[in-house]
């Protein structure tokens, strides 16, 4: 497969291809279409059988999860089902004219695309790449930025600011959206058409083949500026990673490699995010476990791209810096980028809000766990600051003998032995249990 070239210079769509630049009615969202597939699981009965009506130009599909009964689709985008009468038909949704352009959306439309993993996933089905210019409103009403696909023929794609994502098809009316990502996309093209992918994958990858560095990553030993590795799983073979991103395994000649996978291009960059891959961090759970055991806290401010990676910092217990990129990596500080460690991937939203790490609260599942445990109970009122500098809050535990227990402001529980100089620390329930204990005793 052939490495792609971010800086390729490609022509614009032309004026003749873009004439019609008519925004048509787009209803559903890719999510909705899906769940409404879901419910009715459409399909396409042979043909559409246009306009049988001879009146209203309609399209015909079925609904298997209904009886397999006659659903048609007007020009306007409104999806009735057929009972025997366009007078008495049911409105079941008003899905939008594209689909009607193409009812194949709804028939066959896909899942959504979510954050890092799918964004990932997109970019591997599709091949996406930057021309140099975005071509921003090139239709002078729809804000869009364009993008090519070299797993489509170089096809052009196009985002709307609200993170939908179309393949052109010569006109706007007939385009075919194929994802719907995160808004924050459209603001960075570049997180979608050089994609990373999640440090779970090149955890799982490392984990398979034992990658390690062999002294040196030899690079550009074969003249496409490829990286060499090792895999201690696989005989000790070589294996290499094209600046693409893209990892072969070593045949003996390029024309014979085989293509094992896309590990993105931070990891042609330093291989050691593959090599030494660290494992993905879950979402919430996770979070408050990192949270606790790096000790993350706010520094004031985040200082964003402070480097010019756009990164956000945060603080770690000792003072240790740890920086967020904008695909949600997570990486312990040590003088220089380059040197620095990948800790674990949190995901985009926790770099939109670096908070749900260094104030990570505990999931509702281990609250529950502990009151199963505890059976704690709610004592008239939480004799708020009975110590008169801690502001604790107190409640007692029904299955260890009624014993208070203090909840500090920074979300610690501790059974309460006398004094506390020697109470006992159970655990670190957040912020949000101090603010209604209720989390807990509920």
């Amino acid at each position: 497969m052939k490495p792609r070239n971010p800086t390729a210079n490609r022509c614009r769509p032309s004026l003749e291809a873009l004439e019609d630049r008519t925004v048509p009615s787009t209803g559903l969202t890719p999510a909705e279409r899906f769940d409404l597939n879901q419910q009715f699981a459409f399909y396409k009965p042979g043909d559409y059988v246009q306009n049988w009506s001879g009146l209203y130009n309609e399209k015909w599909i079925r609904a298997a999860n209904d009886g397999y009964r006659w659903h048609y689709i007007m020009p306007d985008g409104r999806l009735y089902r057929w009972t025997g009468d366009f007078a008495t038909d049911v409105l079941i949704d008003d899905i939008g004219s594209l689909i009607w352009n193409d009812p194949a959306l709804l028939h066959d439309a896909p899942p959504p695309a979510g954050p890092a993993a799918s964004l990932y996933n997109l970019d591997q089905q599709f091949g996406f790449y930057f021309t140099g210019d975005y071509f921003k409103n090139w239709s002078n009403s729809l804000n869009e930025k364009w993008f090519l696909a070299d797993k489509e023929n170089d096809a052009w794609f196009y985002m709307l600011p609200d993170g939908k994502v179309f393949r052109w098809q010569g006109t706007f009316p007939s385009s075919t959206q194929v994802a719907l990502v995160d808004a924050a996309v459209y603001a960075n093209p570049a997180l979608l058409t050089n994609a990373q992918p999640p440090s779970g994958k090149l955890f799982e990858l490392d984990q398979q083949f034992a990658f390690y560095f062999p002294a040196t990553y030899a690079e550009n030993t074969g003249g496409f500026n490829e990286k060499w590795i090792r895999a201690g799983n696989d005989f000790n073979r070589l294996y290499y990673i094209l600046p693409n991103g893209d990892l072969f395994r070593w045949t003996g000649s390029f024309a014979t490699s085989v293509f094992i996978s896309g590990v993105g291009t931070l990891a042609w960059s330093n291989p050691a995010r593959l090599h030494d891959a660290a494992p993905a961090a879950g979402p919430s759970q996770t979070l408050y476990d990192l949270d606790k055991q790096h000790g993350f806290s706010y520094a004031g401010e985040y200082s964003q791209n402070w480097g010019g990676r756009n990164e956000k910092w945060v603080l770690a217990s000792g003072d240790r810096w740890h920086y967020i990129l904008p695909n949600g990596d997570l990486f312990r500080w040590n003088t220089t980028f380059a040197n620095s460690t990948l800790v674990a991937n949190l995901g985009v939203t926790v770099w939109k809000d670096p908070g749900l790490l260094h104030d990570a609260q505990p999931t509702d599942a281990k609250l529950a766990a502990l009151d199963t445990q505890y059976d704690f109970f709610f004592v008239t009122h939480y004799s708020q600051n009975f110590s008169g500098f801690l502001n604790e809050k107190w409640v007692r535990a029904a299955k260890d003998a009624n014993r208070f227990y203090y909840i500090q402001p920074t979300g610690e529980l501790y059974l309460w032995s006398g004094n506390f100089a020697t109470s006992t620390l159970i655990a670190n329930l957040g912020t949000r249990v101090w603010n209604s204990p209720a989390y807990l005793h509920a």
